[in-house]
């Protein structure tokens, strides 16, 4: 039995409008579809393809360690008093600053749980969801919700702890579903739903998981070094569908910004062979590969103090970022109406995501455009003592009035 694969293909700008090519197409954005077929199409010489990579390549969230709680968390008198959350104080976030108004954000990952409090102000008007699981758009895992509530979540006792709240919209796609986990079909479905209803930002936090790929062909009688050899060609594979699909983005719709957890591989405190690069798609050039920073507690998720007083570069952090966000110790929502504590890359990712949002609401009201970002990496507050590897071009900062 022959592999699906999720095939980039060009579309003569004459059939822009139509349904794509072939059985199981998406929508075409602006000269490239996405479809579904068996087989390789690259052993075919087709002219209109571009990439492909099989559609059923495992993918992996990068689960962050949570503690949850069924009350509402408890935030310290200093928050209280600045009205501000620990993580969006340190990033110069403003609380009568900016607040994301005129950008579109789009969260692809488990889905979200609508009927938390923490969406009420924009579950009716502010939100659009879509299911690519063919499950339904609620969350089972709790790791979209916590996302989504880190961009737009309600404050809670007076307390801001979501980093752009007044987004003109959060497009919400499930590309991940704890019983069937996630596939490169999805997260490419779900980038192309994103950039078609006009996202500015789409925050992506689960990457390849090789490991599972390489299971799955042994699992399948291939000898363990065969199988390690055919997962890396299929790394390869998907390494040019998400280039090809980022690159296509960038010089159609160049306001599109892409953001990516790097992973939380690493353990750093073990030494430098312990620290692995970021996960695809992260690692592809014109994504926004983000790293984390853990707030400063002896002997605990840190590995050096390069970072200032009070963060520093989180012990799980991969390298080869291109920002930092923080990344433990963090405040949002949970399943249930229930509220987290959190720790992983994935949520510094979203809080990216939402820094970017707050660019974009300075673009529009300065009415100046440039690239939104040059605006989040040239904004960044850099880390001269530490490798660029690790940090990238460093904190990312929050634009003031």
């Amino acid at each position: 039995m022959k592999e699906e694969y999720v095939i980039l293909r060009k579309v003569p700008r004459s059939r822009e409008s139509s349904k794509g090519t072939g059985s199981g197409s998406r929508p075409p954005v602006d000269g490239y579809s996405l479809s579904f077929e068996s087989g390789d199409p690259g052993d075919h010489g087709n002219e209109n393809f571009e990439a492909a990579a099989p559609a059923g390549l495992p993918m992996k969230l990068a689960h962050p360690s949570r503690k949850r709680f069924d009350a509402a968390p408890k935030f310290s008198k200093a928050e209280k008093s600045v009205r501000l959350s620990a993580d969006l104080s340190m990033l110069g976030v403003q609380a009568d600053g900016f607040s994301g108004k005129g950008a579109v954000v789009a969260i692809l990952d488990s889905g979200i749980d609508l009927k938390h409090e923490a969406f009420d102000d924009v579950r009716e008007q502010r939100l659009l969801c879509k299911d690519f699981t063919k499950t339904s758009i609620n969350d089972t895992d709790g790791h979209g919700t916590i996302l989504a509530a880190k961009i737009v979540g309600r404050e809670k006792d007076g307390v801001r702890y979501s980093v752009a709240p007044n987004i003109d919209k959060l497009l919400v796609g499930k590309i991940w579903e704890r019983d069937q986990k996630g596939f490169i079909d999805n997260l490419c479905s779900g980038v192309f739903w994103a950039v078609e209803e006009g996202a500015h930002i789409i925050s992506v936090s689960l990457g390849i998981d090789f490991g599972a790929c390489v299971q799955s062909l042994k699992e399948q009688k291939y000898p363990s070094r065969v199988a390690i050899s055919l997962a890396l060609e299929r790394y390869g594979k998907a390494l040019r569908v998400f280039e090809t699909l980022a690159d296509h983005i960038e010089a159609r719709r160049p306001g599109t910004l892409l953001v990516a957890a790097a992973g939380n591989h690493s353990k750093r405190r073990c030494g430098d062979n312990w620290v692995v690069p970021a996960a695809l798609p992260a690692v592809v050039e014109k994504f926004i590969s983000v790293g984390a920073l853990a707030r400063c507690r002896p002997n605990r998720d840190v590995s050096n103090s390069a970072a200032g007083d009070k963060y520093l570069l989180a012990n799980f952090s991969n390298m080869r970022v291109d920002c930092l966000a923080p990344g433990t110790h963090i405040v949002s929502a949970d399943l249930n109406q229930g509220y987290a504590i959190l720790s992983g890359t994935s949520v510094s990712a979203a809080i990216v995501a939402g820094i970017a949002a707050l660019w974009c609401e300075h673009s529009l009201e300065t009415r100046w455009p440039p690239l939104l970002r040059n605006q989040l990496l040239e904004n960044c507050c850099a880390l001269p003592d530490m490798q660029m590897r690790d940090v990238g071009r460093g904190t990312v900062q929050a634009p003031r009035r």
